[in-house]
């Protein structure tokens, strides 16, 4: 139990255990896709992963829950384990900026230094 980090993953969990199903917990945080992309290759189909737009509108969604659920103050607050680790997993650079986007009350702001990490990210890929 726990670890589960991809495909791989869960191929040898499920190998070595004999369990019907792994769960996925803290891998999935910054990426909630994995669990899809996991399923998918479990099941045989293609594993496809989500280009730059798709991971940025994912994270940018997954914001605009938490702020419509929780308001702006405690949703903001929530949501900070969460950009870091969107911010992290697109590769955005800059401790001063990462710092911003988890402590910034604006979130107007924190949306768009959200969105420009996967700008930055998209930049990066075709590089």
């Amino acid at each position: 139990n726990g670890d589960c980090h991809g495909l791989d993953d869960a191929r040898a969990m499920l190998a070595a255990s004999g369990a019907d199903a792994v769960m996925i917990g803290r891998a999935a945080v910054g990426q909630p896709w994995l669990v899809g992309e996991i399923a998918a290759g479990l099941s045989g189909n293609p594993v496809t992963s989500p280009d730059s737009a798709a991971r940025r509108n994912a994270a940018l969604s997954h914001l605009d829950s938490l702020l419509t659920a929780m308001g702006t103050a405690q949703g903001l607050r929530h949501a900070r384990k969460h950009l870091a680790a969107y911010a992290d997993r697109a590769g955005a650079a800059g401790a001063a900026w990462r710092r911003t986007l988890v402590t910034s009350d604006d979130a107007r702001e924190v949306r768009t230094l959200l969105a420009w990490a996967f700008t930055n990210e998209a930049s990066s890929e075709a590089a």
